[in-house]
């Protein structure tokens, strides 16, 4: 009768209780511990159901940031800085994420389009490039090397230039100045003057 009904009904919802509250712990478990792999996939009803369907939409949301990150990732290990997270469709921690990573991603980009760009110009014998963008860290420091190379090549292209107009008239007591020099420029100095002897 009515008692039997009743106590299969309690039972029943003891057991959707118990299950849901394992589903989700166990998700949530995983979640903790960085494994994506983990879903509930059965379904409940009510109050359970729409918990249920939230963890899987976490789950999915973080598959998904994760899936794009790696995406970056691969193409800026193979040289490629210029993929960008959208970050316009994400909200929360995910947009904040995204936003981050796509300023790495500009910043690193710009700065080695920089140094490329001067780099060449150097390849072709242009002395006439600098980096002019102010950039933080190693690359304000790789960039401030790479402008100090422009301005010893410029330096001892004018030392050169000097030598040769002054030897042109005659001249042959025009020596490079040693000071400051160092490396390649102070050798190229060194063997030039050897010239004027």
């Amino acid at each position: 009768g009515f008692m039997a009904e009743l106590a299969t009904l309690l039972n029943t919802l003891s057991n959707v209780t118990e299950t849901g509250l394992r589903d989700i712990s166990r998700v949530a478990q995983a979640l903790a511990e960085g494994d994506l792999s983990q879903q509930i996939a059965q379904s409940y009803p009510g109050l359970f159901g729409q918990t249920t369907s939230s963890v899987n939409r976490t789950v999915a949301a973080l598959s998904q940031i994760v899936a794009a990150i790696r995406n970056m990732v691969a193409a800026a290990t193979a040289g490629d800085f210029s993929v960008r997270l959208d970050a316009d469709g994400q909200r929360g921690y995910a947009r904040e994420l995204s936003q981050l990573l796509n300023q790495l991603s500009t910043t690193t980009d710009e700065g080695l389009q920089a140094i490329r760009a001067v780099a060449q110009a150097l390849a072709a014998g242009d002395l006439s490039q600098t980096v002019r963008a102010d950039f933080p860290g190693v690359f304000g420091q790789t960039t401030g090397s790479v402008n100090q190379t422009v301005l010893a090549l410029t330096q001892i292209v004018e030392d050169i230039r000097s030598m040769v107009a002054a030897a042109n008239a005659g001249d042959f007591s025009v020596k490079i100045a040693q000071a400051g020099k160092q490396g390649y420029t102070r050798e190229l100095s060194s063997l030039l003057n050897q010239l004027s002897d």
